[in-house]
C-alpha cells in the first residue's frame, strides 16, 4: 500500500526512469553521455517534464504518468 500522498516519491523514480531511458537511447545510438544537464534533450524525453508536472497525489494519475513515461522511453529506443 502506498502512502497517502506517494506522488514525490512517484516523481523521483520517474526522474531516475527517464535518466536510465535516456542513456538506453544515447547508449543505442553509440554516444556516451558525460554531461546530464543535455541528457534528456538529445534522447528526445524532454516530454518527461510535463508528464512528471501533471502528476497529481491520485494514485490512478500516478499509475498513468508511470505507463506514459514507459511508453515514450520504448518509442525513443525503437525509433533509433
Amino acid at each position: 500500500m502506498l502512502p497517502m500522498d506517494a506522488s514525490p516519491q512517484c516523481a523521483g523514480m520517474m526522474a531516475v526512469a527517464a535518466s536510465q531511458y535516456a542513456h538506453a537511447i544515447l547508449a543505442s545510438r553509440g554516444e556516451w553521455a558525460t554531461n546530464e544537464k543535455t541528457l534528456l534533450d538529445r534522447a528526445g524525453l524532454r516530454g518527461v517534464d510535463a508528464i512528471i508536472a501533471g502528476m497529481t497525489p491520485d494514485p490512478s494519475t500516478l499509475a498513468a504518468a508511470v505507463a506514459h513515461l514507459r511508453r515514450l522511453g520504448h518509442e525513443r529506443l525503437d525509433a533509433d
